[in-house]
């Protein structure tokens, strides 16, 4: 192993400790605030967290058309659909587990992918 691949390895580890710490001092102090403050409830967090990482995952996956307005009209609309889909859903039943927003996230991301890359917008 030369001493560049080390390097980069040993500043993966750095930041990955770095995040972890981050992440659960923000759970601790969130737990903290709420005690005192209003929070929304545990579907719309869910709902929040959930999108942004499957939105993430598309805007990342069609990188090269980022810079096209049609990118984001289309990307924007879709996020208005599913948006809209969930705060219906979550309106009927509010009760939706966790392991529901984890699942239906890995079937959007490849859904949202092939609707952008049917409309002519070509991933990477």
């Amino acid at each position: 192993m030369n001493v560049k691949t080390w390097q980069r390895q040993v500043l993966y580890v750095i930041g990955l400790v770095t995040f972890a710490s981050a992440f659960v001092l923000i759970v601790f102090a969130g737990d903290q605030y709420s005690r005192t403050h209003w929070l929304p409830d545990a579907g719309s967090m869910r709902l929040a967290v959930f999108t942004i990482v499957a939105f993430y995952a598309v805007a990342a996956q069609f990188r090269s058309e980022r810079r096209h307005l049609r990118f984001w009209f289309f990307w924007g609309g879709t996020l208005v659909l599913h948006t809209v889909a969930w705060l219906v859903m979550l309106h009927w039943q509010p009760d939706v587990p966790l392991l529901v927003f984890a699942a239906a996230t890995l079937l959007e991301i490849p859904t949202l992918c092939s609707i952008l890359d049917k409309v002519g917008l070509s991933p990477r």
